[in-house]
């Protein structure tokens, strides 16, 4: 029987005093290192309800595989970063830390806006998750400002039919199934790099203006290339509204040098590392200033290693980047997750494609 880590025996206001607690910032007391020791178990929590969804939902993407493209499933637990920026992004709104839907957070890439909505009716239409309280949040029908689509489920694990006592335990959790086209990922991934390079949440808006509308502007182009490749996706094309948005990315790129800095950026990690065994867990570790990528792999049943390791390595340094992952298999590693390679240049080429630099969009899609 695999070992997952225990269930946190936090209560929910217990989590969310502890939340206020890491919006303060207060590093250097004792109380926050215990704060930070506890969320961290209680974060681990995730893993069993998201290996429960992530098996089904491997099984299911097997129908999605076409000749041309196999689709990739992959999962991750939030980075510790990642949740004190949205605690402290939401200080207006009060985001309360146990309400946060995406600790343990599930990847599915399809080929087209078609197969994203097939899958999506197969967790929402069917039935089969109803005691899972499915709720969806569609970002194909109505983008975010930013500019991102695609869609995501959040689901409330409440395995009912579950005969093991180990299930009910981790009642309650929340769990966000991200739905997204090879195009929408290859954009999403894109924002989320050169947000890293930057030291700028481009991803939730914040950051220089050039580059928030640079992407937004590439958004809708991709929107229109993923028309074409799926005209059911019933999005109206406005010819003139295409040439004004491919003219203002040429104009951006002329004043800053877009092409220029993301062709120089993509080309930043010498050397990637692998070590350890198994590699259904695997800590990417991306260094800047050495710029190579350490991956380490943990076997399925090493879960608890693969967490302290992830916490360890969470506060060693702030010039790293780090996530704990898991896909389908090792060679979907830097698909699932090319941000953490700074791996853009297939998004390069559909820009070089836009300012009409040597690619054809025919051998992109």
């Amino acid at each position: 029987m695999k070992k997952y880590p225990k269930p946190s025996s936090l209560s929910k206001s217990q989590i969310d005093r502890f939340g206020d607690i890491l919006r303060a910032e207060k590093t250097e007391t004792e109380e926050y290192q215990n704060v930070l020791s506890a969320i961290n178990i209680w974060r681990q929590s995730h893993f069993y309800p998201m290996n429960t969804f992530q098996s089904t939902l491997r099984r299911k993407i097997k129908e999605f595989d076409v000749k041309d493209f196999h689709p990739i499933a992959a999962q991750r637990l939030k980075r510790m970063p990642a949740i004190m920026n949205k605690l402290q992004r939401g200080q207006t709104e009060k985001m309360r830390l146990s309400r946060m839907q995406d600790i343990g957070g599930l990847r599915a890439i399809l080929k087209d806006v078609e197969q994203v909505y097939k899958l999506r009716d197969y967790y929402t239409k069917s039935g089969r998750f109803n005691n899972y309280n499915p709720r969806e949040k569609d970002y194909l029908g109505e983008p975010k400002p930013d500019g991102y689509r695609g869609i995501h489920l959040i689901f409330t694990y409440n395995n009912v039919q579950s005969r093991s006592e180990c299930a009910r335990l981790y009642k309650g959790l929340h769990i966000e199934l991200q739905i997204r086209t090879e195009l929408e990922h290859i954009w999403a991934t894109a924002v989320e790099t050169v947000g890293t390079i930057l030291g700028e949440n481009l991803k939730s808006d914040q950051g220089e203006d050039c580059w928030l509308r640079f992407f937004k502007l590439m958004s809708e182009v991709f929107a229109v290339i993923e028309h074409e490749q799926t005209p059911r996706t019933q999005i109206y094309f406005d010819e003139e509204k295409f040439k004004h948005n491919v003219d203002n990315i040429k104009r951006l790129d002329k004043q800053h040098k877009i092409l220029d800095s993301l062709q120089g950026w993509s080309m930043a990690t010498n050397e990637i590392h692998t070590s350890g065994f198994g590699g259904f867990y695997n800590l990417i570790v991306l260094d800047y200033d050495k710029k190579t990528v350490n991956v380490k792999l943990y076997s399925e049943n090493d879960v608890n290693s693969a967490t302290k390791d992830y916490a360890k390595q969470e506060a060693l340094s702030k010039n790293t980047n780090q996530v704990l992952v898991s896909t389908s298999d090792l060679k979907n590693l830097r698909k699932a997750y090319p941000n953490y390679f700074l791996d853009i240049q297939t998004f390069i080429n559909y820009l070089r494609w836009v300012l009409g630099v040597d690619f054809n969009i025919k051998d992109l899609v």
